[in-house]
């Protein structure tokens, strides 16, 4: 090997040496900059106990933005502060079982699988919906699982909301009022371990506002 040729040798080399330690280093930046994100999501995500009430308040969820600029929001469709809390929950083998507790009315979409029935109480301290309409019509469907869901069951929808079904998630909660409402998710197979099945408040970013649940599992309870 001529002297020219060990020279470019070592010089690729050493570009080479420069771009993996450039790649290692783009690497490690990007992981702690993942983490420190992942810390920051962490110290603004609540989670309420079994009957613990939560105050969404949706100008705050708003506003808040991590320190690599993006939005940390769950969105629940309105500004303001609504308290909310989860008095119970029971889950059901099927709707027909359900019917024998709820009843033939109220119900939205009838389908397969095991029906998770919610109490939740709210309070509308000065909360104000983004209804487009001015009705100020809140829509139950900001809360949800982790698992995708369907709403089968609600019995707090709107007087006068469309009979389309389009309408039937909406209810109405003027500000200083409170109401308890039942809501009925459809759960395709929420397995015999209940502890991940929790509800989120808020169409993004479900680890956010969580409510954890004290589920009483009917699936049995019946032949």
């Amino acid at each position: 090997m001529t002297g020219r040729e060990r020279g470019t040798l070592a010089a690729l080399l050493a570009i080479a040496l420069v771009a993996a330690v450039g790649f290692g280093g783009m690497k490690v930046f990007e992981y702690i900059q993942h983490e420190k994100i992942t810390a920051e999501k962490k110290a603004h995500n609540t989670t309420a106990q079994p009957g613990e009430s939560l105050v969404l308040d949706g100008d705050a969820d708003d506003s808040l933005v991590l320190s690599n600029g993006d939005a940390y929001t769950a969105y629940f469709g309105w500004t303001g502060k609504m308290e909310v809390s989860i008095k119970d929950a029971k889950l059901y083998r099927n709707i027909e079982e359900a019917k024998k507790d709820l009843g033939d009315e109220h119900w939205l979409y009838e389908n397969k699988g095991a029906l998770l029935v919610l109490t939740v109480d709210m309070r509308n301290i000065d909360a104000l919906s983004f209804d487009d309409d001015e009705r100020g019509w809140f829509n139950i469907s900001y809360l949800g699982t982790l698992q995708p869901c369907e709403y089968s069951y609600f019995d707090g929808t709107a007087e006068g909301a469309s009979p389309d079904g389009r309408e039937d998630t909406f209810f109405n909660l003027p500000q200083g009022q409170e109401a308890t409402y039942h809501v009925g998710l459809l759960i395709d197979d929420p397995g015999s371990d209940l502890s991940d099945l929790w509800i989120h408040a808020g169409v993004n970013h479900p680890y956010k506002y969580r409510f954890k649940l004290d589920i009483e599992d009917l699936r049995g309870a019946r032949s």
